[in-house]
């Protein structure tokens, strides 16, 4: 066959070749000069230049660096546009990534993470609410006292903190989230033992 391929270049009368060879050779040519054509607007992300550091796969080599766009092979870019590798949908559904899931696991992380964010707005909407209807309930000195508070506690937040300080209030942050989790894992106990 590349005996074939061969003699259909050097021959000129190779025009008895089968249809398949002689389509073959052209796709090969046409690939090969649009290979050659430089490409007006590549689609590249990183400048020509730009370390790419821990991405080498090698031990003792140096990281990769980034050419320029036409150093490129033009079926790289092609990979790009191709509708089977570029997804249509985003890879991330809310906060959980989707890349290792199967499309029903992945279809289901997406309705999960939908609905906790309809409950979050829903959570917000009934603290916003909740909020107005307290401070209408409220006289103006009782407003004015509580819109002090509010700008006391944001002016010691706003200061900038020691490193001890820092660690505490993570630590005081664990320990409230810690007696949550133990709280539902306690519940969800409960019910799943009823």
């Amino acid at each position: 066959m590349a005996l074939l391929r061969l003699a259909s270049r050097a021959i000129p009368g190779a025009g008895r070749m089968p249809s398949a060879l002689r389509t073959a050779s052209a796709l090969r040519m046409a690939h090969s000069q649009l290979e050659n054509a430089p490409k007006a607007d590549a689609p590249s992300v990183a400048p020509a230049g730009t370390v790419f550091t821990g991405l080498s796969i090698y031990k003792d080599k140096p990281d990769p660096v980034a050419r320029p766009d036409h150093e490129y092979p033009s079926w790289l870019w092609d990979l790009l546009e191709d509708p089977a590798i570029k997804s249509s949908k985003t890879l991330m559904a809310g906060d959980v990534d989707t890349t290792g899931m199967s499309k029903g696991e992945a279809r289901a992380a997406y309705k999960r993470s939908a609905k906790l964010a309809r409950q979050q707005q829903k959570r917000q909407q009934a603290a916003e609410a909740k909020e107005a209807a307290r401070l209408l309930k409220m006289s103006p000195q009782q407003k004015a006292a509580a819109q002090a508070k509010a700008a006391a506690q944001a002016a010691a937040e706003a200061r900038p903190k020691t490193p001890s300080e820092q660690h505490e209030d993570e630590l005081k942050k664990r320990r409230t989230l810690r007696k949550k989790n133990r709280a539902s894992i306690k519940a969800s106990n409960f019910v799943r033992s009823a």
